[in-house]
């Protein structure tokens, strides 16, 4: 029988350890009222053992080559690299661990369940439970460590990101380096 007892918040921004996965992902963005629009965009994401996590993402603009571009948080080695994957280019490595950029990077959210048992919901076959702030509902998954789900209000915007097809397998080393074997 699953404890009636849950944390008072959860860090759903931290570095998570020995719990590794790969999932694809995908963000959709609606306008609401009367100048109604969306974007969707999908993509993959990587967490390892060691809390490395990177996210790959195709963004097709309308008129514009697809491109992508990967985002790789190394707690680790204290880098953060974005490079466009289809040239190989890192574009920013924050490699000085006196940089304050990548501490910023890393903040708790103070979400908290409502007063009582919070709402559970079952999401790609994990029990889930519901976090809420003034603007944002997020699915979260203590087996994982992870958000499933984020819903976020904001004006006349709603945005929806979610996890699936979720493997709990390390990935290959290789995702979280620089392309071609550099090492700059």
């Amino acid at each position: 029988m699953k404890s009636e007892t849950y944390s008072p918040s959860v860090d759903i921004t931290g570095y998570v350890v020995d719990k590794p996965l790969e999932a694809n992902y995908e963000v959709s963005v609606r306008g609401r009222g009367e100048d109604h629009w969306s974007v969707v965009l999908t993509g993959s994401y990587y967490r390892d053992r060691l809390g490395r996590t990177r996210k790959d993402i195709v963004p097709v603009l309308p008129g514009e080559q697809p491109v992508s571009v990967a985002t790789v948080l190394d707690p680790v080695s204290k880098r953060i690299l974005i490079f466009d994957g289809g040239r190989g280019a890192a574009l920013v490595d924050l490699s000085d661990p006196d940089n304050p950029a990548f501490e910023s990077v890393r903040h708790v959210a103070e979400f908290r369940p409502r007063s009582g048992r919070p709402e559970e919901r079952t999401i790609e076959g994990y029990t889930c439970f519901a976090l809420r702030s003034s603007r944002s509902k997020i699915w979260f998954c203590e087996e994982l460590d992870e958000a499933l789900i984020i819903t976020e209000a904001a004006g006349d915007r709603e945005t929806i990101y979610r996890l699936f097809d979720i493997i709990t397998k390390d990935p290959d080393a290789g995702l979280f380096d620089l392309p071609g074997g550099r090492t700059d």
